[in-house]
């Protein structure tokens, strides 16, 4: 028998570099680190921590200018290659902190329409960001696979190093995997939307 394979509803995932990263780690670790000193948070476990709930503007803080115009403007041409109308914003960012044993349950952003995150330091023995198909999460759970295909996995991982950007559509479910390490996995997440319709 043959047959011919239709690609249905495939969920587009882009990463990128940022090539100054090194200047981005050393003017934003120990500003991350006197914040968490200053601010509580609430909403982490674990031993990990975010600035989320807190301030949702670190991309605006004057350490992070070029690095909003590298995640601003990546976005917006992943925005545009995808076919969508519109101008996207930056609607939100933080940052998290994942140390020994942290870790972030499967989640989305929605309503926004763009989400990523940006690693300031990660190596490639942390934790990388899971991606969720939720059809075969819910409805191919006792479906024994041969071996893992873009077919058949309910799961599928980036193992991102510092300098990487992950963008993908804000209704995509994902998780973090607990940290086994002792590094500390720094992380900037943010959301985009649609601004106008033009």
């Amino acid at each position: 028998m043959s047959f011919e394979v239709y690609n249905m509803f495939p969920a587009p995932v882009a990463t990128g570099v940022y090539s100054n990263n090194d200047a981005v780690k050393e003017a934003l670790i120990p500003k991350f680190k006197e914040y968490e000193k200053n601010v509580k948070c609430e909403n982490y476990w674990h031993g990990g921590y975010t600035s989320y709930g807190t301030d949702e503007g670190v991309l605006y803080w004057d350490e992070c200018k070029d690095l909003i115009d590298f995640i601003g403007s990546n976005v917006a041409n992943f925005h545009s290659f995808c076919g969508l109308k519109g101008n996207v914003g930056l609607q939100n960012s933080w940052f998290s902190i994942n140390r020994r044993h942290a870790l972030h349950e499967k989640h989305n952003h929605l309503p926004s329409t763009w989400s990523g995150v940006y690693y300031i330091q990660c190596d490639e023995e942390d934790s990388g960001i899971t991606f969720v198909n939720k059809h075969l999460d819910s409805n191919w759970p006792f479906c024994e696979r041969l071996e893992p295909t873009e077919y058949n996995s309910s799961v599928s991982t980036i193992q991102p190093q510092s300098g990487s950007l992950v963008i993908f559509p804000s209704y995509l479910d994902h998780k973090v995997e607990q940290q086994t390490t002792d590094n500390e996995r720094i992380t900037i997440a943010f959301n985009f939307g649609v601004i106008n319709e033009q």
